[in-house]
């Protein structure tokens, strides 16, 4: 192993030790070449970003600095050092660029349950991932038990599964799976977007002893139902939840008066319930006066 191989790992070991990056980093500018160094330049500044409030007056000329070196840097320059395998893709967007946070790539998405069961542990060394997007081609209940069960999960912080429209997804038998996995106990987002997930679903993954852990859970485009929304409108696990996103998911009146009465979900900063048009005028008159600017209806 060199030593580029043995800092890399030092910081894949410890993903939310910013010393690590910034040896690294320090590394890159003694013993790389051009490209190596503003490489470095660009995970000081991520980190020096990554550690300033929102409010910081520090802020705006950093990002503008930081928008402007992301350009120089040319981010497909990072996939030379990435593992590239069919049905894996360390970006999104059009482009499938990569999102660097503090200045190493973190977000891999895989489309087939093989490459990750084979290439997995491979995947994971190259870069600290912290998000996975699962989008299998042909998703069963099986590969889903065999993904819960994957112990590399536990390096995860957020998880999304998200089919969208463009063909079914993979519905309770997924959140079944997922609310037994052993190994989502650093979880704080999970995004499962247009799953066919219904009450049963939503039952299965309030029972999860890993929830309470989230600080962000979409559930968009899932018919969940009035009671089913009811259910995690009451429910002490999304106690610590910061954001909550229902959109489209069938809810009503029922699940409105319990988002206004419950004390559960109080801390959230946003509580999206748009496109759920049973909810009637009363009942958003209620989610507003409790929630002021923080729902969306």
């Amino acid at each position: 192993m060199t030593d580029g191989e043995r800092l890399l790992a030092a910081v894949i070991d410890a993903p939310d030790d910013d010393l690590p990056r910034l040896v690294y980093a320090d590394w890159l500018e003694e013993h790389g070449d051009a490209a190596g160094r503003v490489r470095a330049a660009f995970i000081r500044l991520q980190v020096e970003l990554a550690r300033l409030a929102s409010d910081d007056p520090r802020r705006p000329a950093l990002e503008e600095r930081e928008r402007a070196e992301w350009r120089g840097l040319w981010p497909r320059a990072y996939h030379a050092d990435l593992p590239q395998l069919d049905k894996v893709r360390w970006g999104t967007g059009r482009f499938e660029e990569p999102q660097l946070v503090r200045g190493f790539v973190e977000l891999l998405r895989v489309r087939n349950w093989k490459v990750l069961a084979d290439h997995g542990a491979a995947l994971f060394r190259a870069a600290p991932i912290r998000h996975l997007q699962v989008d299998f081609e042909l998703p069963t209940p099986g590969t889903m038990k065999k993904l819960a069960a994957w112990p590399l999960l536990r390096r995860l912080r957020a998880l999304s599964m998200d089919y969208r429209s463009y063909r079914p997804g993979i519905g309770d038998p997924a959140a079944r799976a997922l609310a037994a996995s052993p190994h989502l106990g650093g979880l704080r987002e999970l995004s499962l977007v247009s799953d066919d997930i219904t009450q049963a679903g939503v039952r299965e993954l309030l029972a999860a002893p890993w929830l309470s852990g989230l600080r962000r859970l979409d559930l968009t485009y899932n018919p969940i139902g009035d009671e089913g929304t009811a259910l995690i409108a009451a429910s002490p696990a999304v106690g610590g939840l910061e954001e909550l996103l229902l959109r489209r998911t069938e809810a009503g009146n029922r699940s409105a008066r319990a988002f206004a009465e419950s004390p559960s979900p109080g801390g959230l900063r946003l509580l999206d319930l748009s496109g759920n048009h049973g909810i009637g005028a009363p009942e958003r008159r209620r989610l507003t006066e409790r929630f002021g600017d923080r729902v969306k209806l």
